[in-house]
This record gives structure tokens, sequence and C-alpha cells, in this order.
């Protein structure tokens, strides 16, 4: 048996998400699976797999410090984080660790020699060349005082510095362990590791010249085991459905502008908050819980709205619906950016909300066929490639665990020769 230990982000259901989605690509008989992240997403995790504890950002502080501009590292977390991975490796003795957005393996797994496999968006791949782009921070002082225009000048002129500042508690962290330095480029420090999963689409998030342990896996799908809600089959049929989710890091304030402009298009909205705003449903128009199954309403819907963050980006693709992203983030935007040039999604910054016109964009975006073929074209791509059958080769290939051959057997059944498929280990 092969231990492999998965320590995901706390900061985004999104993360966990995405590593209970590829953990279950191991099959029992051949790992041991642990799962180290906050305690608030336990239920979450599968029964058949171990959890144990790990502390991270919650979603209303990385909310706060994305909003201020502030390090989503500090030194402070991040040692926490290192002693925490150092103490469960040692209690372990995983063969893989596998972490999703937490920097700290960096750190820690070199020095207890461990394997470590990054799940990264393609986009902060080193060999990206998507441009960095930032939604106004406007909890900034200089940027209040300065307004709109000025603000964003100011923020693209000093971005560079800054992002290179908020690397820098990373780094004298790895000096204090006696470690060597990274660049001081964000993107280097989100990749760090062994090897590296790119849960992303090569056509959406290209990353040439990466080496050999930088593999594009796939967009890695995933939502919560819960049951459809009681008002499922009382959604009319006969209306276009726009499915409306914030996750756990967009913003809430421009929900009830949403949702009067999909009431007055005379269109069903479908809205998942995730626990964190309230909206007044509709009968027949307006249906809301706090959780909702993505990939069936997607499935379901004309076009989908949400944050922009690549888990429900990918659910609006993989069922070939557009998506109107609303970015509170530089991840979000960038996300978001490949699909409008695709012509599959329209980007809207955080900053605009408060006034833009929903509802024109999304009576374009209804009565678009254009978008919906180019959203259906990407759907093709996406149903091309599965990301749990390429990580499970994978990691099958890194821990030298035999993958399953099929072996054609000829027999007589009821007179009649038939072949059969048996899984047989090489």
């Amino acid at each position: 048996m092969k231990k492999v230990l998965f320590m995901p982000a706390g900061f985004s259901l999104a993360h966990v998400g995405r590593l209970v989605t590829l953990a279950q690509a191991l099959p029992c008989h051949s790992y041991e699976v642990t799962f180290a992240c906050d305690p608030h997403y336990h239920r979450f995790i599968p029964d058949q797999f171990r959890r144990r504890l790990a502390t991270s950002l919650r979603p209303d502080e990385f909310r706060r410090r994305l909003e201020k501009g502030q390090p989503l590292i500090d030194q402070s977390l991040l040692r926490t984080q290192v002693e925490e991975d150092i103490i469960l490796m040692r209690s372990i003795r995983p063969d893989l660790v596998v972490g999703d957005f937490r920097p700290s393996l960096g750190i820690s797994a070199p020095l207890e020699n461990a394997l470590c496999m990054n799940v990264i968006n393609a986009l902060w791949s080193p060999w990206s060349k998507e441009p960095f782009q930032l939604p106004l921070l406007v909890d900034i002082p200089p940027i209040k005082w300065l307004g709109a225009r000025a603000g964003r000048k100011l923020m693209e002129t000093v971005l560079p510095l800054a992002l290179a500042f908020h690397c820098r508690p990373f780094n004298r962290v790895r000096r204090d362990y006696g470690l060597k330095t990274l660049p001081n480029n964000l993107r280097d420090i989100y990749s760090a590791g062994d090897f590296i999963a790119y849960a992303d689409l090569p056509l959406l998030a290209p990353t040439p010249g990466a080496p050999a342990h930088h593999q594009h896996i796939g967009p890695v799908l995933w939502e919560p085991d819960i049951p459809l809600p009681d008002w499922w089959e009382e959604i009319p049929a006969d209306k276009p459905l726009v499915y409306v989710s914030v996750g756990s890091t967009g913003r809430t304030d421009f929900l009830p502008k949403i949702c009067a402009a999909l009431t007055s298009l005379g269109v069903v909205a479908a809205v998942s908050t995730a626990g964190r705003t309230s909206v007044s449903p509709i009968p027949g128009k307006i249906y809301v819980a706090d959780y909702l199954p993505g990939l069936p309403l997607s499935q379901r819907a004309s076009l989908v709205v949400n944050n922009g963050g690549s888990g429900g980006v990918y659910q609006a693709l993989t069922a070939g619906v557009p998506v109107l992203g609303i970015a509170a983030n530089m991840d979000q935007c960038m996300v978001m950016n490949p699909v409008v040039r695709h012509g599959a999604g329209k980007l809207v910054m955080a900053e605009e909300a408060g006034t833009y016109d929903w509802r024109r964009t999304m009576t374009v975006m209804l009565n678009s066929s254009t978008m919906k073929t180019s959203a259906q074209s990407l759907s093709r791509h996406i149903a091309a490639q599965s990301a749990p059958d390429t990580f499970r080769n994978w990691v099958n290939q890194i821990l030298g665990v035999p993958t399953p051959r099929l072996r054609r057997i000829e027999t007589n059944l009821v007179g009649r020769e038939v072949e059969l498929l048996v899984n047989e280990l090489a």
C-alpha cells in the first residue's frame, strides 16, 4: 500500500473538492489516502479517507487580505503550516504529498525528503504567458484618494513590485530553514514541487516549454454530494434557466441587482449563496439554496453567472454553457480572460458590479448563438481528457504501482464465442 497525503488550502471549498476528485481516482487496494485540512471541510471528505487537521486561511480572512492588498502568505502562518506539515509527514510517512495552494509544502517537503506534487491552475505556471490582471482594490487608501482611473494606473505600475513583496515571507522562511530562495515571482512559489499538475485545458492555459515534470491533467470537476433541492421539479421547463453562484470567495453585494435583472427578463434563476448572504425567493422566478449541485444545474442552464473561479467556470464549459464571471481577485481574472478570448464568456470586474448593466449583458449572452457554439466547442475538448485517469496513471508511474491492463480471454457461452475483458495487474 502506497501512502498519499492530500493537503488542500482551506480558504476555498474548490481546492478541497479538486483534491477529493483526484484522490478518488486512486484504487483503495493500492493506496492509503489521508486528507489534512481545516476541520470545517471534513464533512466533504469521503469516509474511506483518513482525516487529519491542518491550519489554513479561512475564507473571510482570505477575502479581507485580497481586498486590502495584503500578502496571502505571511511568516507566522507559513511557519505554523511548515511545522504542521513536518509533524504530519513524520507521522504518516507518505510516499507522495499532493498539495493544492498550500505553499508551505514548498518548504516542508524538501526538508523531509518527501515527494511533492502541486496541483495548480496553469495560469500560475512560470511558463504561462497569461498577463497578470487585478481588479481595482478600492479598499486601499491611495486608490480611494485617486479614484478609479488614476488608481488603476497606479496599481498597474506598482503590481510587479507588489507581487515581489508578497514573495518575501516565503523566501525568508526558506532561508531560516536552510533552503535556497526561489525567484521573487509568485508563479515560481506556487509551482514549487517535484511534480506540477495543471488542472486546466492546454487550449485555454498553454505552458509552452514547460519541463516533463509539469503536466496538464485537464480540468478537475467536483461538487459536494448534496441532494437536489425540494424545488428542483418546480422549475418551469418552458423558460430559460440562469444558474447563479457566488462561491466561497466571490462578492455577494451584486446579487440583488442580478436577481432583479433576471426577474425583469422573464427567465428563471437558481441561486447558490454558499451560506454567505440571503436572497429572497420568488415562486416561479427565483429559487435559492446555500449549496447546489453545480454540474446538473449547468447542464440545465442557458447561462451561468459566477465568480470566475476555475471550478465553476469549468462546470459551465463542461456543460457547453456560456459563463459570466464576476472577478474579485487576480486568479479569477486570469481564469476568465482565456474563456473570453475563445468567445465562451464575459468578464466583469468586481468594482464595476455596483453600476453594471446586468440586464443588457445577460440578454445578449442568452441570445448569442456564437457564444453558445464556442462553449460547446470547449466542452468537447474537456470531454476528451479525464483528469482523474491522467492523475492516477501519473501517480502510478511516479510510485511504481502497476497499472491494470486489459487481457482478452476467449470462451464459449451458450454456444456463442464472446470476448471478455479482464483486469489483470501487470
